[in-house]
């Protein structure tokens, strides 16, 4: 079974994460797995350097080329295959509808759901025309922007970042007896105002890692904060170095990087998002969008048995049953 995954571009978000394992972890001889990232991107940025095995270079990084789904509609039958996966149904301007009817195999559609947001619900509503499988990456996703559509539910992978054994505070100058906070991910989805008043009150310290239009803005602000435009291969140093992991996104389908923190041990202070707090209730430290419960959030997360969390979030997604569930939608 040939089988090709779309992804908008090569950036680092939890969509590309979700991918990322299911590519990583099927092993199976008669799956031949691909991934386009039709619209952006270079061969340089490490999205594509981890996947660059199973990247159709022909099909990637083509922008708003007005031939791009004639292209997409030739490599589907050139290369006989059999499932699409994919997260969205526009790529800037062009329609993957306009491919699947170029297409003389007319392969099988799947779309997953991956955000909080009414474009999934856009996206999914587009696609119905072929009918395709639906795929949600939490039960918050399914049942607020795909309940029309009855997806199956498959969560993504707790899975432990790589690590190289870089000790981040010595390689910055951060004393051992500074309270170091940390938040990596997309600066566009937070209050970075929230967060920098909160590490202030905390009298600690803030790494940012990341991406988005606010980290010119948030680079110029004042005090003890480090901002760095990247996000980093080895996050296991990262999690490492800090007292505590913020992550007070404002929505997530499915976020992986606060689970990547809980499994390397770090105390994780999050905002309510996906259906964590239904699965592991105050075995991690919630909080509400506000500077005081953020606060109280990361204080709390200290009294918290991280070990027995981690466990719990090991047995709650694990591989295997993100292997499993598509098993069972690509089968």
């Amino acid at each position: 079974m040939n089988i090709l995954f779309l992804l908008n571009d090569t950036t680092q978000d939890d969509e590309f994460r979700y991918v990322q394992n299911l590519l990583t972890h099927i092993q199976d001889d008669d799956m031949d797995m691909k991934v386009a990232f039709l619209a952006g991107g270079a061969p340089a940025d490490l999205a594509y350097q981890l996947l660059k095995d199973r990247v159709v270079n022909r099909l990637s990084f083509k922008g708003d080329k007005g031939n791009l789904m004639k292209s997409l509609a030739n490599h589907l039958d050139n290369h006989d295959v059999d499932v699409v996966v994919t997260g969205r149904a526009m790529f800037g301007q062009h329609k993957l509808l306009d491919a699947v009817d170029k297409s003389a195999k007319k392969p099988r559609v799947v779309f997953v759901g991956h955000d909080c947001s009414p474009v999934v619900t856009e996206h999914a509503q587009i696609l119905a025309a072929i009918k395709p499988r639906y795929v949600a990456v939490s039960k918050l996703v399914a049942e607020t922007f795909m309940k029309p559509f009855a997806p199956n539910v498959i969560y993504g992978a707790a899975v432990m970042p790589q690590a190289s054994n870089t000790n981040i505070r010595a390689m910055y100058g951060v004393s051992k007896n500074t309270r170091l906070f940390g938040y990596i991910g997309n600066l566009d989805l937070i209050d970075t105002d929230m967060l920098v008043e909160a590490v202030k009150r905390m009298n600690g310290a803030l790494f940012v890692c990341g991406t988005g239009q606010k980290l010119s803005v948030l680079s110029q602000v004042k005090g003890p904060i480090k901002v760095m435009p990247i996000m980093p291969e080895a996050r296991a140093d990262w999690y490492h170095a800090f007292d505590c992991f913020l992550y007070p996104v404002k929505r997530a389908g499915f976020p992986s990087l606060p689970l990547e923190a809980i499994l390397c041990g770090t105390p994780v202070a999050m905002a309510p998002v996906s259906d964590f707090y239904s699965l592991f209730g105050n075995n991690i430290s919630f909080h509400s969008w506000t500077t005081a419960k953020m606060v109280d959030a990361a204080d709390r997360a200290r009294t918290i048995e991280w070990q027995r969390t981690a466990a719990l979030v090991e047995e709650t997604f694990s591989v295997e049953r993100l292997v499993s569930g598509w098993f069972s939608i690509l089968g």
